[in-house]
């Protein structure tokens, strides 16, 4: 303990030290060298000796730490990756050290800071995060704005208030604030000091991009309950209403009723036990990308949904496999960190387009690794040849010859069509003969009216 508070005191030190540097000697460079010192210098520490969230001034540490504090409780929250919490850090302090160059009252400091940086060709990454930073005040459309930047505007707020504590600047926030996506952003921070910690850490390690399949082999139930009787899966789903919500939701998609089901037992007697792994896999699979906080969640499930969709096309396949399959596939895009930081839509010269590309993805050397964990985990290997072949024909390096993988590609290029409007110069086809091949359009109709897929126009926060 008494090593940790010397090294937070070196912290301060190092801040204050900083601080004075750029108040005589400002420089664009000088900014960024001292963001990047001290956003290094933090991420070596642990949490703070002192909680934010008791009832203590937050005058009690200088404005620029309390600040890049909250940010790093709101990474910890979402799961930032390690390289986007490096880039918050950086511009939370860039924008906190800009008042030590500009001597009179800055109204919108980031904005400042990210024109100030103009000049630091290093700095470009972080002048965009700051550049997008006030959406409400500057009235930017939701799919236009990215997460980084509303923390960053977040933590702004805090800074103007006259409250002494968190919690009466919370108060005052939920009062005054008029827009949806800063009320989301408050809830964790009401619901931490509800739970009168004393430290910024959570209850249990939280689940992020990089440790999300490590945790997902070591923890995983699937192979412990696909292995147990429906008594005992029952009593699990009762322990678990995240996984049992998933359930319940495939069994409810199954009745030829077309009501929903509510009640574990029937949902285990209607799903089968043929499927019943697969879907409690599907329902584990859905908590662990849950539990990542990701701000593109459901612009990521509704082009997995697309995807499962067109799989039950083309494939001779039980329906909840086909999901399970798609699941496996789209997991690698959500442990992207450039969509996690990223807004929903760009502007252009040519106009407005979508950040989400998925085919930069599948084309990564990372993809085969991460989902070689996932077949293997979830009894998937039969498809792996399929898998194999399917990912260089998105690479454009080779042409699948096997029935799965043609199936696969067809799949993925129906759905990029649908949801991404990429079209493919020549469609690709099972050539199973002109007797037994549905036409391209036909399929692609068949996918929109089946999946009823929709484009997210907001983060999820």
């Amino acid at each position: 303990m008494e090593a940790e508070d010397k090294n937070w005191q070196g912290y301060l030190s190092l801040h204050q030290h900083l601080s004075a540097q750029l108040h005589v000697s400002p420089s664009p460079i000088a900014l960024y060298d001292a963001a990047i010192a001290l956003s290094q210098q933090r991420l070596v520490l642990g949490h703070p000796p002192s909680s934010l969230f008791e009832a203590q001034p937050a005058r009690v540490l200088p404005p620029g730490v309390w600040q890049t504090e909250m940010l790093l409780f709101y990474a910890r929250h979402y799961a930032l990756s390690a390289n986007n919490t490096h880039l918050l850090l950086l511009a939370g302090w860039s924008c906190a050290l800009i008042a030590n160059i500009q001597r009179a009252a800055i109204r919108a400091p980031a904005l400042a800071t990210a024109k100030y940086l103009v000049a630091c060709s290093q700095a470009q990454q972080i002048g965009r995060v700051l550049s997008a930073c006030y959406p409400t005040e500057r009235k930017l459309t939701p799919w236009r704005q990215d997460i980084l930047s509303l923390l960053l505007t977040e933590t702004d707020y805090f800074r103007h208030s006259h409250h002494a504590t968190l919690r009466q600047q919370l108060a005052e926030r939920l009062m005054l604030s008029n827009s949806e996506y800063e009320l989301a952003l408050l809830r964790p921070l009401l619901a931490q000091l509800r739970q009168e910690q004393d430290d910024l850490s959570l209850a249990a390690a939280p689940i992020t991009a990089q440790n999300l399949l490590q945790t997902l082999a070591q923890a995983s139930c699937y192979n412990t309950l696909s292995r147990s009787d429906n008594r005992t899966i029952e009593h699990h789903l009762q322990t678990e209403p995240q996984l049992a919500s998933t359930v319940l939701a495939i069994a409810s998609k199954l009745n030829r009723q077309q009501q929903a089901v509510s009640h574990i037992r029937l949902a285990i007697s209607m799903i089968g036990r043929d499927n019943l792994t697969d879907s409690l896999a599907v329902a584990e699979l859905h908590d662990y990308l849950s539990r990542l906080r990701h701000p593109w969640h459901s612009t990521l499930l509704q082009f997995c949904h697309c995807m499962t969709t067109a799989l039950q096309l083309v494939l001779p396949l039980p329906s909840v496999r086909c999901q399970l399959l798609a699941t496996c596939l789209m997991v690698p895009l959500w442990l992207n960190e450039r969509f996690a930081r990223s807004a929903l839509v760009r502007r252009t010269a040519e106009g407005y387009q979508r950040n989400f590309t998925p085919v930069m993805i599948v084309q990564s050397e990372r993809y085969r690794p991460q989902l070689a964990v996932l077949l293997q985990l979830y009894q998937l290997t039969a498809f792996s040849k399929s898998v194999g072949q399917w990912q260089h024909s998105v690479d454009q390096t080779s042409r699948p010859d096997e029935s799965g993988a043609k199936a696969l590609q067809l799949a993925w290029q129906l759905s990029l069509q649908l949801y991404c409007g990429i079209t493919a110069t020549a469609p690709p086809t099972l050539n199973q003969g002109p007797s037994l091949e549905t036409p391209y359009q036909q399929l692609l109709t068949q996918l929109a009216e089946q999946s009823q897929c929709f484009s997210p126009l907001q983060l999820d926060l």
